[in-house]
């Protein structure tokens, strides 16, 4: 009787063993075959993140001297290397800046860049996104990253965006940033700034420049 009952659990012990190796084969192998990544960015993606964010300036969704200022060109991409290889900011001299990338098959599609912001929260400076794999889903991705990893935390995050941006617009509306009037004058920018409802009495965490900003 007790043998039986020994045999019986080891059977029992031996089936699930199986079941477990199993299923760790297949999640290995679903990891393995996975194409799409997000990642820090590397000094080898330089020029992608150069080339998106001048396609971006000339289209109006980005600062205009970034394409039509040869001098702002060249800061533009040594400011891109000290961002991803120091973590700093040359053009607001700011520490605490980080570049990451969404990757599809091996190769980098879009960019996010975050760093500190005036306020003490961080700010999404830039995203661009290969022009082929636009309106997809991968920029809204990028953005999901950043805004899950500050869950939890009584973080503002802030976004410059102008007039050009409405995709960016409605993609941080539908994440709940809401506009909040601004005194700034820039024809080239949006006269608003995006809060959260329950947020709008702190108008320290506001800057007299056009932004979205959320409390996560």
């Amino acid at each position: 009787m007790q043998l039986s009952a020994i045999i019986g659990a080891l059977i029992f012990f031996t089936i699930l063993l199986v079941i477990s190796i199993g299923f760790s084969v297949r999640m290995n192998k679903i990891n393995h075959n996975k194409t799409d990544l997000i990642r820090d960015a590397k000094v080898e993606d330089i020029e992608f993140i150069f080339k998106n964010i001048l396609e971006g300036s000339r289209n109006g969704y980005f600062h205009p001297d970034l394409y039509n200022v040869e001098n702002a060109k060249m800061g533009l991409q040594e400011n891109i290397r000290t961002i991803i290889e120091e973590n700093y900011r040359l053009d607001s001299n700011r520490p605490d800046s980080w570049a990451f990338i969404y990757e599809k098959n091996g190769l980098p599609i879009s960019v996010l860049i975050l760093s500190r912001s005036l306020t003490q929260g961080f700010e999404i400076w830039i995203i661009a996104t290969e022009k082929e794999y636009q309106n997809k889903g991968y920029a809204k991705e990028l953005l999901n990253f950043i805004l899950n990893n500050f869950k939890n935390q009584k973080t503002v995050i802030e976004a410059h965006c102008y007039i050009k941006s409405e995709i960016m617009m409605k993609m941080l509306k539908d994440k709940g940033f809401e506009q909040v009037e601004n005194n700034s004058q820039n024809k080239n920018v949006h006269l608003t700034i995006l809060v959260k409802p329950r947020d709008k009495e702190i108008n320290y965490l506001i800057t007299p420049i056009n932004k979205f900003s959320i409390i996560i």
